[in-house]
């Protein structure tokens, strides 16, 4: 689609991120802290807003630049977080959130991250990352808004994606869920 701007692309990815999202949350509902992970979130969902509205029509010239940053914020992540405390965690989400509306590639290894210093005892990383999926779920709701609201959804594009991505996150859910009962 040579034609659409960065914030179509984005966004059609994120309708498919969010039907990704039911299937897996569906599946691990009853293993989601749901009150401490909105906790983790707060401002990472007016991030999001933010990072979508900034993109909504910017040109797919600044798709390389940034994949790059994507590579290179998914690749830093888990070596910040011991420079994140209690003080300068609520930016460091607010960031996330800002980074997952723009782009998000990789935001479920950075949520993971962020997530588990709010976990830290947690020797399981499985419910940790279903703790990360839900956040992620929040923030995909919040940028689905934002693209519809900003006229960069294309039926054409979210459907087929969103219909594959149902499944894989069921499927995807269903093993996430079992893993989480074994240490």
């Amino acid at each position: 689609f040579p034609s659409v701007s960065f914030g179509q692309i984005v966004g059609n990815l994120k309708v498919g991120s969010f039907f990704r999202s039911i299937g897996s949350t569906w599946t691990t509902r009853r293993q989601i802290e749901y009150a401490r992970a909105l906790e983790i979130s707060a401002l990472a969902l007016a991030g999001t807003a933010v990072g979508s509205l900034s993109i909504s029509h910017v040109s797919q010239a600044w798709i390389l630049p940034a994949t790059i940053l994507a590579v290179a914020l998914t690749e830093l992540a888990p070596r910040v977080t011991r420079f994140i405390n209690d003080k300068t965690f609520h930016v460091a989400a607010f960031l996330c959130g800002l980074y997952a509306g723009m782009l998000g590639a990789g935001i479920g290894l950075i949520l993971v991250a962020l997530v588990r210093l709010k976990h830290p005892a947690d020797a399981d990383i499985a419910l940790v990352k279903i703790q990360a999926r839900f956040v992620e779920f929040a923030l995909v709701i919040v940028a689905v808004a934002v693209h519809w609201y900003s006229g960069n959804l294309l039926f054409a594009v979210w459907l087929p994606w969103s219909l594959g991505s149902l499944a894989g996150g069921y499927v995807g859910g269903v093993a996430l869920g079992h893993l989480a009962k074994y240490s």
